[in-house]
């Protein structure tokens, strides 16, 4: 257990260090997420998430996500997952701008005694404002390298993690592809109510990573999931 802790502990310091950020004052967020799950079969699973978000030092409206997607086990330790997002982002202007992303996940899961690493490989694509910009048609893609480390207590299940985000092509910011725009860190925990019921918290930096002057957040995140009993 104190191994457990002090590398957790090692490793937050490490991704939270700031040397070498933008020294402008972080945006501090709120992001909420709703989430519902119907296992299928022993494999396969049905899953709906509702997200909304808040900025402006929680004090607007940002955007709304809704996202419905299906989840494959392989084995034990490799999912799969594919999943359609709709967003409806308010705008500076007082106006929705409107999103559609499709993604892809690979999920590979290492178990350690009670502490799981996983490591999330995703590609996705996303068009926005199809309708009403002169760029709205071309997709853009990006490449996201998500690594979690979580270890399981009882009910309480605290974990640790950081993604990065790759570029690879957007019509809409030509000058950023190829190249690594944004990072995250982050800390939390989950909470197991009981076998349907799991509530959590948890604390995100966001930071710019080829920007010039880079745009920063600070994110505090709660979520709640339900899974439906397979009993009929």
């Amino acid at each position: 257990m104190t191994k457990i802790t002090f590398f957790l502990l090692i490793f937050g310091i490490l991704l939270f260090n700031n040397q070498g950020y933008s020294q402008n004052q972080p945006d501090l967020c709120q992001w909420s997420e709703f989430t519902l799950e119907k296992k299928l079969s022993k494999k396969l699973s049905l899953e709906f998430e509702e997200e909304v978000r808040f900025d402006q030092n929680i004090s607007r409206f940002d955007l709304l996500h809704s996202s419905i997607g299906l989840n494959y086990r392989l084995i034990k330790e490799l999912r799969f997952a594919f999943a359609y997002r709709f967003t409806g982002d308010y705008t500076i202007n007082d106006k929705f701008s409107y999103r559609h992303r499709l993604s892809f996940d690979a999920l590979y899961r290492y178990g350690l005694q009670n502490l799981t690493f996983t490591y999330r490989s995703r590609i996705q694509s996303e068009i926005k404002n199809y309708y009403s910009s002169p760029n709205g048609k071309y997709p853009a893609w990006v490449w996201r390298n998500k690594l979690t480390a979580k270890y399981s207590f009882k009910k309480t299940s605290p974990f640790i993690g950081a993604e990065l985000f790759y570029q690879i092509y957007n019509t809409r910011n030509i000058d950023q592809n190829l190249s690594w725009p944004k990072q995250r860190a982050f800390v939390g925990f989950d909470y197991k109510i009981n076998k349907r019921n799991e509530v959590g918290a948890s604390f995100k930096l966001q930071r710019g990573v080829d920007d010039i002057d880079p745009k920063e957040y600070n994110v505090i995140g709660f979520s709640y999931t339900y899974i439906f009993s397979n009993k009929k």
